[in-house]
């Protein structure tokens, strides 16, 4: 009966069937050659184990309700913060903000609906100012991302009419003198 090799897998094979570098190793180390080409066998980690540091104090675990009140915790934070935030705020940058979360999360047209709100509940005399010109840009951009080129770039004028290059706070706009100049040359001739 012809001898037989086990290999890796576990599956034997006649020894003249084994790899030359295989037989060459068994001849000078015999059957601890087969280690060399074997996965890791369980004598060694066994061997191992004593030369491993013992493994350190666990975590404490938490229970559900543990977890619940440090959600609940986090969430009353995050709510406190967003309310002090929000009082902090001019409203008509609370409202952009949130036009911004709504965008976020996939509703482009309830974002846009929101500043255009915005845009025609306001009076006419803050309309003018400064900072009311992030609203007409944000809806200027909107209607542009809607791909209402007419409504946009009547916005962008707008907001281009009312910038006033020495007052810092308006500064944004600036962006808004480059769409306007490519939405006019985007627009299809009527």
């Amino acid at each position: 009966m012809p001898q037989r090799h086990k290999d890796s897998r576990g599956c034997c094979e006649p020894a003249n069937n084994q790899p030359r570098r295989l037989r060459r190793q068994r001849a000078v180390y015999g059957d601890r050659a087969q280690i060399v080409h074997s996965e890791l066998p369980d004598w060694l980690a066994e061997f191992s184990r004593p030369l491993l540091p013992e493994p350190g104090p666990r975590a404490p675990g938490l229970d559900a309700a543990a977890v619940e009140t440090i959600r609940q915790q986090g969430a009353e934070k995050v709510a406190d913060y967003a309310r002090a935030w929000a009082a902090s705020e001019r409203f008509d940058r609370n409202v952009l903000v949130f036009a911004d979360l709504l965008k976020a999360v996939g509703e482009p047209v309830a974002a846009l609906d929101l500043v255009q709100r915005l845009y025609e509940t306001r009076p006419a005399d803050e309309r003018r100012s400064g900072h009311f010109g992030l609203v007409i840009d944000a809806l200027a951009n909107a209607y542009s991302q809607a791909s209402r080129f007419d409504k946009a770039i009547a916005l962008f004028t707008e907001a281009l009419d009312i910038y006033n290059p020495t007052t810092a706070e308006e500064q944004h706009l600036r962006r808004a003198e480059q769409p306007c100049a490519r939405l006019r040359q985007a627009r299809p001739d009527d």
